[in-house]
């Protein structure tokens, strides 16, 4: 695993909202936000990722 520091936060909206100039609609969104908090001497991370699994297995 990697550089681990940090907080992550996933907003998810079931509010579904019309797509301008078209006939369909967005039933739901996600939204990914995070603040890294990595000490002096820790590197941070190259990458953020959203899975829909967990990784491990």
């Amino acid at each position: 695993l990697g550089t681990q520091c940090g907080k992550l936060w996933l907003t998810v909206s079931s509010l579904w909202r019309p797509i301008a100039a078209s006939d369909k609609v967005i039933d739901a969104e996600l939204e990914v936000n995070w603040e890294l908090d990595c000490p002096p001497n820790v590197p941070p991370p190259d990458t953020i990722k959203l899975f829909t699994a967990d990784p491990a297995h």
